[in-house]
Protein backbone atom coordinates (compact mmCIF):
# COMPACT_ATOMS: atom_id res chain seq x y z
CA UNK A 1 0.00 0.00 0.00
CA UNK A 2 2.80 2.23 0.90
CA UNK A 3 4.07 4.30 -2.24
CA UNK A 4 6.93 6.59 -2.91
CA UNK A 5 5.02 9.40 -4.51
CA UNK A 6 1.11 9.82 -4.02
CA UNK A 7 -1.10 10.07 -6.92
CA UNK A 8 -2.93 13.73 -8.04
CA UNK A 9 -6.21 14.01 -7.89
CA UNK A 10 -7.00 17.29 -9.60
CA UNK A 11 -10.37 18.83 -7.41
CA UNK A 12 -13.09 19.68 -9.72
CA UNK A 13 -11.18 20.14 -12.72
CA UNK A 14 -7.93 22.41 -12.52
CA UNK A 15 -10.12 24.51 -10.09
CA UNK A 16 -7.50 26.89 -9.07
CA UNK A 17 -7.44 28.62 -12.66
CA UNK A 18 -10.35 27.70 -14.22
CA UNK A 19 -14.19 27.51 -13.46
CA UNK A 20 -15.12 24.62 -11.79
CA UNK A 21 -16.79 21.28 -12.37
CA UNK A 22 -16.74 22.68 -16.21
CA UNK A 23 -15.49 20.74 -19.68
CA UNK A 24 -13.01 23.49 -19.65
CA UNK A 25 -11.21 23.09 -15.96
CA UNK A 26 -11.47 19.50 -16.81
CA UNK A 27 -9.86 19.46 -19.78
CA UNK A 28 -7.07 21.94 -19.02
CA UNK A 29 -6.28 19.51 -15.73
CA UNK A 30 -5.52 16.96 -18.36
CA UNK A 31 -2.57 18.97 -19.76
CA UNK A 32 -1.23 17.67 -16.42
CA UNK A 33 -1.90 14.23 -16.51
CA UNK A 34 -3.90 13.80 -13.45
CA UNK A 35 -4.03 10.12 -11.81
CA UNK A 36 -7.85 11.27 -10.98
CA UNK A 37 -10.48 14.19 -11.35
CA UNK A 38 -12.49 14.59 -8.86
CA UNK A 39 -15.84 16.12 -9.75
CA UNK A 40 -19.61 16.63 -7.77
CA UNK A 41 -22.82 15.10 -8.78
CA UNK A 42 -26.36 15.84 -8.59
CA UNK A 43 -29.78 15.04 -10.52
CA UNK A 44 -31.77 17.48 -12.45
CA UNK A 45 -35.79 17.33 -12.06
CA UNK A 46 -36.31 15.44 -15.05
CA UNK A 47 -33.08 12.94 -14.09
CA UNK A 48 -30.08 14.15 -15.62
CA UNK A 49 -26.88 13.87 -13.88
CA UNK A 50 -24.91 17.12 -13.59
CA UNK A 51 -21.53 18.44 -12.42
CA UNK A 52 -21.67 21.08 -9.79
CA UNK A 53 -20.66 21.11 -6.00
CA UNK A 54 -23.30 22.88 -5.01
CA UNK A 55 -27.05 22.19 -4.73
CA UNK A 56 -27.76 26.02 -5.94
CA UNK A 57 -26.68 27.28 -9.04
CA UNK A 58 -25.90 30.67 -7.60
CA UNK A 59 -22.10 30.57 -6.35
CA UNK A 60 -20.53 29.67 -9.42
CA UNK A 61 -22.98 30.62 -12.55
CA UNK A 62 -25.01 33.39 -13.45
CA UNK A 63 -28.44 32.47 -11.90
CA UNK A 64 -30.16 31.10 -9.10
CA UNK A 65 -32.33 28.18 -8.37
CA UNK A 66 -31.53 24.27 -7.10
CA UNK A 67 -30.71 21.99 -9.03
CA UNK A 68 -32.70 19.06 -8.04
CA UNK A 69 -35.99 21.24 -9.00
CA UNK A 70 -34.72 22.55 -12.26
CA UNK A 71 -35.16 20.45 -15.75
CA UNK A 72 -31.75 20.02 -17.29
CA UNK A 73 -32.67 22.78 -19.89
CA UNK A 74 -33.04 25.37 -17.25
CA UNK A 75 -29.80 24.33 -15.60
CA UNK A 76 -27.54 24.94 -19.26
CA UNK A 77 -29.05 27.89 -19.33
CA UNK A 78 -26.74 28.97 -16.15
CA UNK A 79 -23.03 30.26 -17.83
CA UNK A 80 -20.17 29.74 -15.14
CA UNK A 81 -17.15 31.93 -15.40
CA UNK A 82 -15.73 32.44 -19.22
CA UNK A 83 -19.47 31.33 -20.27
CA UNK A 84 -18.75 27.59 -19.41
CA UNK A 85 -21.99 25.43 -19.19
CA UNK A 86 -22.48 22.94 -16.27
CA UNK A 87 -21.72 19.45 -18.01
CA UNK A 88 -23.31 16.26 -17.66
CA UNK A 89 -21.36 13.56 -16.25
CA UNK A 90 -22.10 11.29 -19.71
CA UNK A 91 -20.12 14.64 -21.20
CA UNK A 92 -17.48 14.95 -18.15
CA UNK A 93 -16.61 10.75 -19.09
CA UNK A 94 -16.44 12.09 -22.73
CA UNK A 95 -14.12 14.65 -22.64
CA UNK A 96 -11.67 12.59 -19.82
CA UNK A 97 -12.20 9.55 -22.43
CA UNK A 98 -9.72 6.91 -20.09
CA UNK A 99 -7.18 9.70 -19.67
CA UNK A 100 -7.62 9.80 -16.54
CA UNK A 101 -9.92 8.39 -13.36
CA UNK A 102 -12.80 10.00 -12.24
CA UNK A 103 -13.76 10.63 -8.90
CA UNK A 104 -17.09 11.01 -8.40
CA UNK A 105 -18.56 12.99 -5.42
CA UNK A 106 -22.34 12.34 -5.33
CA UNK A 107 -23.93 14.93 -3.56
CA UNK A 108 -27.50 13.16 -3.11
CA UNK A 109 -28.82 10.43 -1.94
CA UNK A 110 -30.62 7.69 -4.19
CA UNK A 111 -28.97 8.07 -7.75
CA UNK A 112 -26.05 5.38 -6.97
CA UNK A 113 -27.98 3.12 -9.52
CA UNK A 114 -28.10 5.72 -12.05
CA UNK A 115 -24.07 7.04 -11.80
CA UNK A 116 -23.42 3.38 -12.01
CA UNK A 117 -25.06 2.24 -14.73
CA UNK A 118 -23.90 5.36 -16.58
CA UNK A 119 -20.44 4.84 -15.91
CA UNK A 120 -21.14 0.83 -17.13
CA UNK A 121 -22.50 2.41 -20.14
CA UNK A 122 -18.95 4.31 -21.51
CA UNK A 123 -16.65 2.37 -23.54
CA UNK A 124 -13.41 4.23 -22.00
CA UNK A 125 -14.46 5.20 -18.61
CA UNK A 126 -16.27 1.95 -16.85
CA UNK A 127 -13.20 0.82 -15.31
CA UNK A 128 -12.27 4.38 -14.23
CA UNK A 129 -13.89 5.81 -12.28
CA UNK A 130 -14.51 5.86 -8.05
CA UNK A 131 -17.97 6.69 -6.04
CA UNK A 132 -16.98 8.85 -3.36
CA UNK A 133 -19.33 10.96 -0.51
CA UNK A 134 -19.31 11.91 2.88
CA UNK A 135 -22.59 9.75 2.87
CA UNK A 136 -21.52 6.59 4.01
CA UNK A 137 -24.80 4.79 3.10
CA UNK A 138 -24.53 6.32 -1.11
CA UNK A 139 -20.65 4.88 -0.55
CA UNK A 140 -21.88 1.29 0.81
CA UNK A 141 -24.61 1.40 -1.99
CA UNK A 142 -22.54 1.99 -4.60
CA UNK A 143 -20.10 -0.46 -3.62
CA UNK A 144 -22.87 -2.86 -3.29
CA UNK A 145 -23.67 -1.67 -6.94
CA UNK A 146 -20.68 -2.17 -8.14
CA UNK A 147 -18.05 -3.53 -6.50
CA UNK A 148 -15.66 -3.25 -9.45
CA UNK A 149 -15.39 1.00 -8.80
CA UNK A 150 -13.23 1.83 -5.79
CA UNK A 151 -15.28 3.65 -3.55
CA UNK A 152 -14.36 6.43 -0.98
CA UNK A 153 -15.51 7.88 2.01
CA UNK A 154 -14.80 11.07 2.74
CA UNK A 155 -14.81 12.82 6.19
CA UNK A 156 -14.17 16.18 7.21
CA UNK A 157 -13.25 16.15 11.15
CA UNK A 158 -12.21 19.29 12.63
CA UNK A 159 -8.67 17.54 14.57
CA UNK A 160 -6.17 15.63 13.72
CA UNK A 161 -7.06 11.54 13.27
CA UNK A 162 -4.57 9.88 15.82
CA UNK A 163 -4.99 7.05 18.32
CA UNK A 164 -8.29 5.91 18.67
CA UNK A 165 -9.78 8.53 16.59
CA UNK A 166 -7.72 7.11 13.55
CA UNK A 167 -8.54 3.66 14.05
CA UNK A 168 -12.62 4.51 14.56
CA UNK A 169 -12.93 6.47 11.11
CA UNK A 170 -10.62 3.65 9.76
CA UNK A 171 -13.25 1.30 10.83
CA UNK A 172 -15.88 2.98 9.96
CA UNK A 173 -14.86 3.54 6.33
CA UNK A 174 -14.57 -0.70 6.16
CA UNK A 175 -17.51 -0.91 7.45
CA UNK A 176 -19.20 0.67 4.27
CA UNK A 177 -16.52 -1.26 2.15
CA UNK A 178 -14.96 1.27 1.43
CA UNK A 179 -11.65 1.07 -0.48
CA UNK A 180 -10.09 4.94 0.18
CA UNK A 181 -10.35 7.20 3.36
CA UNK A 182 -10.71 10.70 2.05
CA UNK A 183 -9.43 12.98 4.29
CA UNK A 184 -9.25 16.86 5.22
CA UNK A 185 -5.18 17.28 4.90
CA UNK A 186 -5.62 19.25 8.70
CA UNK A 187 -7.04 16.00 9.91
CA UNK A 188 -4.35 13.37 8.17
CA UNK A 189 -1.81 12.56 10.25
CA UNK A 190 1.09 9.52 10.15
CA UNK A 191 -1.12 7.56 12.70
CA UNK A 192 -3.91 7.88 9.99
CA UNK A 193 -1.82 6.49 7.28
CA UNK A 194 -0.01 3.85 9.67
CA UNK A 195 -3.53 2.63 10.67
CA UNK A 196 -5.78 2.69 7.27
CA UNK A 197 -2.64 0.92 5.21
CA UNK A 198 -2.62 -1.96 8.18
CA UNK A 199 -5.58 -2.70 7.48
CA UNK A 200 -5.30 -2.22 3.34
CA UNK A 201 -7.26 0.65 3.32
CA UNK A 202 -5.72 3.64 0.76
CA UNK A 203 -5.94 7.70 2.08
CA UNK A 204 -6.43 10.33 -0.26
CA UNK A 205 -6.16 13.82 1.92
CA UNK A 206 -7.69 16.81 0.54
CA UNK A 207 -7.71 19.52 -0.53
CA UNK A 208 -3.87 20.65 -0.85
CA UNK A 209 -2.40 23.72 -2.37
CA UNK A 210 0.46 24.44 -0.49
CA UNK A 211 3.70 22.75 -1.69
CA UNK A 212 5.45 22.54 1.76
CA UNK A 213 2.37 20.61 2.55
CA UNK A 214 1.91 18.81 -0.31
CA UNK A 215 5.78 17.19 0.46
CA UNK A 216 4.67 16.93 4.08
CA UNK A 217 1.95 14.45 3.21
CA UNK A 218 3.93 12.70 0.40
CA UNK A 219 6.49 12.03 3.45
CA UNK A 220 3.50 10.50 5.48
CA UNK A 221 3.05 8.09 2.58
CA UNK A 222 -0.25 9.24 1.82
CA UNK A 223 -1.83 7.43 -1.48
CA UNK A 224 -3.24 10.32 -2.99
CA UNK A 225 -3.29 14.03 -2.68
CA UNK A 226 -6.12 16.59 -4.00
CA UNK A 227 -5.51 19.84 -5.45
CA UNK A 228 -7.01 22.99 -7.29
CA UNK A 229 -3.68 23.09 -8.49
CA UNK A 230 -2.36 20.20 -10.05
CA UNK A 231 -0.06 22.09 -12.19
CA UNK A 232 1.86 22.54 -9.30
CA UNK A 233 1.25 19.30 -7.44
CA UNK A 234 2.59 17.66 -10.54
CA UNK A 235 5.90 19.33 -11.08
CA UNK A 236 6.18 19.15 -6.90
CA UNK A 237 6.03 15.24 -7.01
CA UNK A 238 6.86 14.06 -9.84
CA UNK A 239 10.51 15.36 -10.02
Amino acid sequence: MRRQKPLITAHRGLSGRYPENTLLAFSQALEFSPDFIETDLWRTKDGVLVCIHDENLKRTTDREGDVPDMLFEEVRQARCAEGEKVPSLQEALDVIGGAATLSIEIKMADIEDQVVATVRAHPTMRLRCTIDSFNSDVVRRARSLAPELAGEWITSPGQPLEGQSAVEAVLRALQVNATVLSVAHGATTEDLVYQAHLRGLAVCAWTVNDEARMLELAGMSVDRITTDRCDLAASLLRR
